[in-house]
């Protein structure tokens, strides 16, 4: 499948990096996830083999609807909406965000889910080199992401 630029997919492949990804959100069988934009599925079916439960939320409605039937008898959840628009207080409290993020809205998804009433206990998200160089910056450097994602987050 072609990705859409327009919703600013890219797919990952990769599968050390998959595996390196599903490994550091330390899941156990009764962790609830919340995965941003599973795309093909390909970090969805590692998440599956470690979480009780996956909600996957694809606003490609052709992806949306691909996904179930990639993962019969799972449990997975896919939601077709705009992740902006998604309601965490939906998710059991403690619930982690692993995901490969579409990279021109990391930074409204990082603020959304650390400001919501039901943030995640942890989020591990694959980030563009930009994003991930300006959550990191040192004092002096510091954006308003910055701060809010070091005070917040182990980054």
């Amino acid at each position: 499948m072609k990705n859409k630029k327009s919703l600013g997919q890219h797919w990952l492949r990769d599968r050390d990096a998959l595996t390196y990804i599903a490994n550091a959100a330390q899941l156990a069988p009764n962790d609830t996830v919340l995965e941003i934009g599973p795309g093909l599925g390909t970090l969805t079916s590692r998440l599956l083999a470690r979480a009780g439960r996956v909600v996957a939320v694809e606003f490609d409605v052709d992806l949306a609807r691909k996904l179930p039937g990639q993962f019969p008898g799972k449990n997975l959840e896919v939601v077709y909406q705009d992740i902006l628009r998604f309601d965490p207080s939906r998710l059991p409290h403690g619930y982690k965000i692993v995901a490969n993020v579409p990279y021109y809205i990391t930074s409204k998804i990082i603020q959304t889910f650390s400001e919501c009433n039901n943030p995640p206990s942890m989020m591990v998200l694959l980030v563009q080199k930009e994003v991930a160089e300006r959550l990191a910056a040192s004092p002096g450097k510091y954006s308003i992401l910055a701060i809010a994602a070091q005070v917040f987050h182990q980054v």
